[in-house]
């Protein structure tokens, strides 16, 4: 990961982490549907989409009626939500012991007097399978069974490309099971905390060692075939549990770096008070000056925290090609589909584009409007290896559409 310049100023690290929280948000936007998509498909292949849908919407209409009647006066779904993933919390903290807290859901406990230790027993048998179902996919399970909107994205980032969503969906993230830093597991020494994952290699630190030392010890030993041991395990303070299989070298030296630093800033007692406006410093609780690359290690660790280390499209270009991936997706695999094959579906979207809007057309092949201004009409027979290219692209975009889909996941294309 190339690390953020040292001598970023305040306002160009608040517009960094802006960005950040935008490409997090499209990131949740495209999860949330791909997710939404995997659940609809499996249900309408097994035959028992609308019934699976009717069902549980009447059952968690029924007990939040019974257990917060005021909703039935609002008359508004997004309560019924709101009052199952209270309930569906109050479950994970009740039942699963990983102590997961979320403020937002501590609030809707507060709010709704914890639900869940007053629901009979075999209402807690369907709220546990609701709880499996939305751990699994890390949403309410009751939000992924509505109806994809076929043409949401196409008008969004497609039609009028740049424009602003105007909601992006889900209402409520729920923790998903395993989702941690992907083969790096921390342990601090102060907390009891369980290593759940396979892991082939540990680095215990201890402060006073020296990082430059353990970046050439991980070097020197990474490829080794044997479990693997750095650092002195009496009296260390932090211990990272590594699976090389699943964890890149760079990925892990960053993890280690950062959390080091945040482990320092935390011992030293200093909290940081962003004050309003980009151009004013944070103000330090206790008295504390500002730690060194104090912003600059801020906006580093936001980017490490929401997985944007790795390489990936630029935010554009992920949305545009993303929502046509998804676009034929749709056409192909619906439940009433309205194309057949992946080619011709592809050449009357290149056409279309190139009526229409064909600066689209420039995320699949640099300068493409600026190239094909003198064609009209294009000429598919003509194997012109620049309309090639783009139908490749588009080819390859549906395929990573159906492999998010498949895994209800967003993946980025380096990872297929």
């Amino acid at each position: 990961m190339k690390k953020t310049a040292k001598s970023i100023s305040y306002k160009d690290a608040f517009e960094r982490m802006d960005e950040i929280d935008k490409e997090v948000a499209y990131m949740e936007l495209w999860r949330f549907s791909y997710a939404s998509r995997h659940v609809q498909q499996s249900l309408w292949e097994e035959k028992r989409l609308d019934e699976e849908i009717e069902r549980t919407l009447k059952w968690s209409s029924d007990i939040t009626e019974k257990y917060c009647p005021e909703t039935k006066m609002q008359k508004d779904y997004s309560h019924t939500l709101t009052f199952l993933n209270c309930l569906i919390y109050g479950y994970h903290r009740q039942e699963i012991n990983d102590g997961y807290i979320d403020l937002r859901y501590e609030s809707l406990l507060w709010e709704y007097d914890n639900p869940i230790e007053k629901v009979t027993p075999e209402e807690v048998i369907i709220v546990k399978n609701l709880h499996d179902l939305s751990y699994k996919f890390g949403y309410l399970i009751l939000e992924l069974y509505a109806k994809p909107d076929h043409t949401v994205f196409w008008d969004w980032f497609v039609r009028k490309p740049r424009q602003k969503p105007t909601s992006i969906p889900p209402y409520y993230r729920f923790p998903e099971k395993g989702n941690c830093p992907q083969g790096v597991q921390i342990a601090l020494s102060k907390y009891d905390t369980n290593i759940n994952e396979n892991w082939d290699l540990i680095i215990y630190y201890s402060e006073g060692d020296k990082i430059s030392h353990i970046k050439k010890d991980l070097d020197n030993r990474w490829n080794e075939k044997v479990n693997v041991l750095i650092g002195k395990k009496p009296n260390h303070d932090i211990a990272f549990y590594i699976d090389r299989e699943t964890c890149k070298k760079t990925h892990a030296l960053d993890v280690l770096e950062f959390q080091i630093g945040l482990w320092r800033f935390e011992l030293s007692g200093r909290s940081a008070v962003f004050r309003d406006g980009t151009n004013n410093a944070p103000k330090f609780t206790n008295n504390h000056e500002e730690p060194k690359n104090f912003m600059a290690n801020t906006v580093d660790a936001f980017r490490i925290s929401e997985k944007l280390t790795e390489k990936r499209w630029k935010s554009n270009k992920n949305n545009v090609r993303r929502s046509i991936g998804i676009y034929h997706w749709d056409k192909i695999h619906s439940p009433e589909p309205t194309a057949a094959y992946i080619k011709p579906l592809i050449r009357d979207t290149i056409s279309r584009l190139h009526r229409n809007n064909p600066s689209v057309l420039n995320e699949y092949h640099t300068n493409y409007t600026k190239l094909m201004t003198r064609e009209p009409v294009i000429n598919f027979k003509a194997k012109d290896e620049f309309i090639e290219t783009i139908i490749r692209e588009m080819e390859r975009d549906y395929k990573l559409t159906d492999h998010c889909i498949k895994n209800a996941d967003y993946i980025r294309p380096a990872q297929v």
